[in-house]
């Protein structure tokens, strides 16, 4: 597992202008730590996102919500605290919340606080296509509470 973390961390194997490394390795090296699991392996994939999110390419709107989710419940408060970080991309940040839904549907027990955290967020945000895109991730909770919250976030 240490050449794995180190893949997904060591900037060179991101650096595709070089022509020397195709991104894929780090990418593929973090489905695989998602496998394996442990904090060290989440602690890699959740800085990799934060960092290397632009070198992903369309890559990050399928598979990320599973890698992410794929460390479970211990992983919520990282994904929840970046759903909450503003400085992130968009779409970083919608792929931490999507996967705290697939968490949410394994472990009720998060589903609230993983609500709440989207809608402060949703609140927070002032860039109307983050709001959006957080919003529609929001709706995938089906979580009936939500509705009067997003009808009057539209509205505005």
């Amino acid at each position: 597992m240490p050449h794995l973390v180190w893949m997904v961390t060591e900037e060179k194997y991101w650096d595709t202008e070089s022509g020397l490394f195709s991104v894929w390795a780090p990418i593929c090296a973090m489905h695989v730590l998602s496998k394996i699991g442990g904090k060290e392996a989440a602690s890699a994939v959740y800085s990799a996102m934060r960092i290397h999110y632009d070198d992903t390419g369309d890559w990050i709107t399928e598979d990320m919500p599973y890698v992410l989710a794929a460390f479970g419940i211990e992983g919520s408060d990282t994904l929840a605290s970046m759903v909450a970080d503003a400085r992130l991309d968009e779409y970083v940040r919608d792929r931490a919340a999507r996967a705290l839904v697939i968490i949410s549907g394994v472990y009720p027990e998060i589903k609230s606080r993983s609500v709440e955290v989207l809608k402060k967020a949703i609140t927070d945000e002032g860039d109307e296509s983050a709001r959006s895109i957080l919003a529609d991730t929001l709706a995938e909770f089906k979580d009936s509470d939500t509705l009067p919250f997003l009808e009057d976030l539209f509205k505005s």
